[in-house]
C-alpha cells in the first residue's frame, strides 16, 4: 500500500507542476506566485493519494488486473480469438456509462423542486442515481459477457479501439479549442489534458511495485496536508488557485462547498476570506450596516456613517411632454467596450461614427453597471430592471440558468400595452435561457460566433418595414465584438 501512496505522490507532483506551469503562464511570473505553486502541487498530491487509496479499497487487485489486461491487449493487438468480442464489450460499457449519466441527469432535473423539503429531494435523487447506475452496470455486465463469447474474428481490437478514441478525442478537443463556444471559453483549454494525465497517472500508481521507503512517504504526505491547510489559506496563494492553474481551480470550487461552514455561499479557505466562517450574516459582499459595531462585509472594519458617500443629484435635461412612441428598439452589443467608443472619449481612430452621431442628440450615461459579468447573467437585469438580489436563482451554473417565469420582462409589459414584440439575435438563443418571455417573434440569425451584424440589421429592417405604423418593440442583440475574432479579407 505504501508503494502505491509513494507513486501517487510522484503522480501528483508531475500533474501539479504541469497545472502550475499553465497558471504561471496565465498570471505572469512573480515571487508571490510561488506560494500558489506550492499549494497547487500539494493539492494534486493529496488528490492523487486519495484516488489511489480509494481505488485500492474498492478494487483491491486493481494493479494485478491492470497488468494482466495490458498483457492481453498487447498480445491480441493485431487480432486473435475472441478479441473482437472483448473490444465490443468495451464499447458496450462505454455506451452504458454515457446513457446512465444522461438518464440520471434527466431524472434529477425532473425531481428538482418537486418537494417542499430539500432533504427528501436529495434522498430521492441519491436513490435514483444508485438505481440507474446499478441497473445499467448489471445489464451491461451480462450483455458484455455474452458478446465476449462470440467466436468470430475481425480487424477490431482493444488496442486499435483505444488508439482511435485517443485520435478522435484529440481532434475534437483541438476543434473546441479553436472554435470554442461561450461555455468552453470559460474553461482553460489545457484542463482536459491535465485531468486525463492525472487520471492515467493514478491508474499507473496502482501498478504492482516492490515496497518503498515508508518514512519518507509518510513525511511527504503530512507535509502536503500542512501546505494545503496552512499556505492554502493565505491570500497570496488565491490568484494561482482560483484564476491561474486550471485543474486546481476546478478542485478549489468543489472544496469551497466543504469549507463553507455557515452556508452563506462563501468559503473560509483558499483565499475566499470569509472572516466569520460560523456566522452566516457575515461574509464578503454582505451589506455592511453603519455604526453597528459589526463588520458584515469583511472589509476594513465596521462601516461608519461619516464614510458613507452621499450621491449628488443628477440634473437631467428637460424633455417636455412625452408621447407614446410608435417604435421602441433595444440594442445590446455583446462584449463591446465603452472606452473604445468615440462618444466615451476614444480618439485614436474612429470606431463608432454612427453611435457617436446618435449620442450627440441622446441621453448618454457616463457610468453604467451590469448585473452580471457574462452575457446570460447580465441579460436578466436588462430585461427585468432588477438587481442581483431581486432575481431568483441568479447564482446558477452558466449552462443551466433560466430566467424565472414569474418575472415580468420588458417585452411582456409592452405586449400588454398593445405593442407587437420581436427580437433578432446573434450568438444567443433567448429561448434556451427563458429570455424569450413576451416575444411574439424571434429570429436567431446564428448560434455560432461568426460576424453577423449585417444579417441582424437586414432582418431588423425587414421586421420594421413589415410592422408599418403599428406599435412595435424590437430587441437586437449583436455579437460581433465578442471573440473569436476574424480578420476581414
Amino acid at each position: 500500500m505504501m508503494a502505491r501512496v509513494e507513486k501517487a505522490l510522484w503522480v501528483g507532483l508531475s500533474s501539479g507542476l504541469l497545472d502550475a506551469a499553465f497558471g504561471v503562464s496565465a498570471l505572469g511570473f512573480s515571487f508571490r506566485q510561488l506560494f500558489g505553486v506550492i499549494v497547487v502541487i500539494a493539492l494534486h498530491q493529496l488528490i492523487a493519494v486519495a484516488l489511489a487509496v480509494g481505488l485500492n479499497a474498492l478494487i483491491p487487485n486493481l494493479g494485478d488486473d491492470l497488468a494482466r489486461t495490458w498483457r492481453e491487449i498487447r498480445l491480441y493487438g493485431s487480432g486473435g480469438d475472441g478479441e473482437v468480442g472483448r473490444a465490443l464489450a468495451v464499447v458496450v460499457w462505454s455506451l452504458s456509462l454515457a446513457m446512465s449519466w444522461g438518464i440520471a441527469s434527466s431524472i434529477l432535473n425532473l425531481l428538482t423542486g418537486r418537494f417542499a423539503t430539500a432533504l427528501y429531494e436529495h434522498i430521492l435523487q441519491a436513490v435514483v442515481v444508485v438505481v440507474v447506475f446499478v441497473t445499467a452496470a448489471v445489464l451491461s455486465w451480462r450483455f458484455a459477457y455474452l458478446i465476449k463469447r462470440l467466436p468470430f474474428k475481425g480487424p477490431l481490437t482493444r488496442l486499435r479501439l483505444g488508439l482511435g478514441c485517443v485520435v478522435i478525442s484529440v481532434v475534437v478537443y483541438a476543434a473546441l479549442w479553436v472554435w470554442r463556444d461561450l461555455v468552453f471559453k470559460e474553461i482553460h483549454p489545457v484542463l482536459g489534458v491535465i485531468l486525463v494525465t492525472h487520471g492515467l497517472g493514478v491508474l499507473w500508481a496502482q501498478w504492482p511495485t516492490p515496497v518503498r521507503r515508508l518514512r519518507a512517504t509518510v513525511t511527504s504526505l503530512i507535509v502536503s496536508v500542512l501546505i494545503v491547510w496552512v499556505i492554502g489559506g493565505w491570500t497570496q496563494a488565491s490568484p494561482m488557485l482560483r484564476r491561474g492553474a486550471p485543474a486546481s481551480g476546478v478542485c478549489v470550487l468543489a472544496l469551497d462547498l466543504l469549507t463553507d461552514w455557515d452556508g452563506d455561499g462563501v468559503a473560509s479557505h483558499f483565499g475566499a476570506q470569509d472572516c466569520a466562517p460560523f456566522d452566516p450574516r457575515i461574509f464578503p459582499g454582505a451589506v455592511d450596516l453603519p455604526d453597528d459595531g459589526i463588520d458584515q462585509d469583511c472589509y476594513r472594519g465596521d462601516l461608519k456613517s461619516a464614510d458613507v458617500a452621499v450621491g449628488r443629484q443628477t440634473d437631467l435635461p428637460a424633455i417636455g411632454n412625452v408621447r407614446r412612441p410608435k417604435k421602441i428598439i433595444l440594442v445590446s452589443v455583446d462584449a463591446l467596450r465603452p472606452d473604445h467608443l468615440g462618444s466615451y472619449g476614444y480618439r485614436r481612430k474612429p470606431t463608432s461614427p454612427h453611435l457617436d452621431a446618435w449620442a450627440k442628440e441622446a441621453v448618454v450615461f457616463e457610468n453604467a453597471y451590469t448585473t452580471g459579468p457574462y452575457t446570460i447573467a447580465a441579460i436578466p437585469g436588462l430585461l427585468t430592471a432588477r438587481g442581483i438580489s431581486q432575481i431568483p436563482n441568479y447564482i446558477a451554473d452558466k449552462g443551466s440558468y433560466r430566467l424565472a417565469d414569474e418575472l415580468k420582462t420588458l417585452p411582456e409589459l409592452l405586449r400588454k400595452m398593445g405593442y407587437k414584440t420581436g427580437a433578432v439575435t446573434s450568438g444567443l438563443d433567448p429561448k434556451g435561457n427563458g429570455f424569450a418571455q413576451g416575444l411574439d417573434n424571434l429570429l436567431v440569425v446564428t448560434k455560432s460566433k461568426n460576424d453577423t451584424a449585417d444579417s441582424v440589421t437586414k432582418y431588423a429592417r425587414h421586421w420594421l418595414k413589415k410592422m408599418g405604423d403599428k406599435d412595435g418593440f424590437l430587441w437586437l442583440h449583436y455579437f460581433d465584438p465578442h471573440d473569436p475574432y476574424f480578420r476581414k479579407k
